[in-house]
């Protein structure tokens, strides 16, 4: 495998394992269509 391959397989892990510690961290439900709001 490539260099370039390996880097975004590992930045896809890392995504949806922080996306994992959030939901589990905060008791959330996984919502298929939340939106992120920007705090101003």
């Amino acid at each position: 495998m490539n260099t370039i391959v390996s880097v975004a397989i590992v930045g896809m892990a890392n995504k949806l394992a922080r996306t994992v510690w959030t939901l589990v961290a905060h008791q959330r439900e996984y919502q298929k269509n939340y939106v992120s709001v920007r705090p101003y």
